[in-house]
């Protein structure tokens, strides 16, 4: 997989696109639509409804890096996480789960720059923000499970 160079995101708000990002996921197991259009689609007509003054605040190119990175190996991350998810499949899993799963899966596989204890907390706080029950436990524990078999070095 190609490894992303960091870009100055001082200004921006990653965890607003992780959030968009994950929605998008979310409604491409609706559609049938190829991952750039989706992406021109869901930034055209979602993000002025659902982020309203917020949208000035999205890292766009990090939501378009991320959301490409993952449909460009999404195959390939999905087995990742079903062999992390001990006798499950991620298709068994609750949609929006298995989004932020798969998200912070490409995350700490693509984007090397963000440390692997921040994109862990990035997206425990979403499964948070959508699940009030042992959703964010199983998201906290394969994200974690992931990160230290992924991002080994940055565990010892």
């Amino acid at each position: 997989m190609e490894k992303k160079n960091p870009k100055d995101t001082s200004n921006n708000n990653r965890s607003l696109s992780r959030l968009a990002a994950v929605q998008l996921l979310y409604k491409k197991n609706f559609d049938n639509m190829p991952s750039n259009e989706a992406i021109y689609e869901f930034k055209k007509f979602n993000f002025d409804t659902l982020y309203e003054d917020k949208i000035k605040n999205i890292d766009q190119d990090f939501f378009e890096d991320l959301v490409s990175s993952f449909y460009e190996s999404s195959d390939s991350i999905d087995e990742l996480v079903s062999c992390s998810l001990k006798n499950n499949s991620i298709n068994r899993l609750e949609l929006v789960l298995a989004a932020i799963i798969r998200l912070a899966a490409c995350e700490l596989l693509v984007f090397v720059e963000t440390p692997a204890r921040v994109i862990i907390n990035e997206y425990v706080n979403l499964a948070h923000a959508f699940f009030d029950d042992q959703q964010p436990n199983l998201a906290n524990g394969v994200i974690d499970g992931l990160a230290r078999k992924i991002r080994e070095k940055e565990f010892n």
